[in-house]
């Protein structure tokens, strides 16, 4: 991810919590590489007012696209960020797109996300 100021910047109030991020869509699976945008996603551990309260704080979303155009030009960055227990669930129900977190190439990793991968 660019940086976590930037998602602070974009909305994001856990930018500290950040276990891991990587970058998916096209630039994963080497899609066209030259005109598509960068698709970042990654997991963040809520705050245990959100774990444990009434209020969930479950997954963040934003895009830098600025245009009223569905379609992403190639400067565009959108983000999907899952909160931990989120992502745990999502995971054991067999989400593709969840499970791609524990194989894909990590572009920021904190310690502990090695628990969840088991690698180093």
């Amino acid at each position: 991810m660019a940086c976590f100021e930037d998602l602070a910047k974009r909305g994001f109030p856990y930018p500290n919590r950040v276990l891991m991020t990587f970058i998916g869509g096209s630039k994963m699976y080497l899609g066209d590489l030259s005109t598509g945008d960068t698709d970042y996603y990654g997991v963040f551990v809520e705050p245990l007012d959100k774990i444990i309260g009434l209020d969930k704080f479950e997954h963040f979303v934003t895009s830098t696209n600025k245009s009223n155009e569905t379609k992403n030009e190639k400067d565009d960055n959108d983000t999907a960020l899952y909160g931990l227990r989120r992502w745990a669930e999502l995971a054991s129900k067999g989400n593709p797109t969840v499970l791609s977190f524990l194989f894909a190439p990590t572009t920021f990793k904190h310690d502990l996300w090695s628990e969840f991968t088991n690698k180093p």
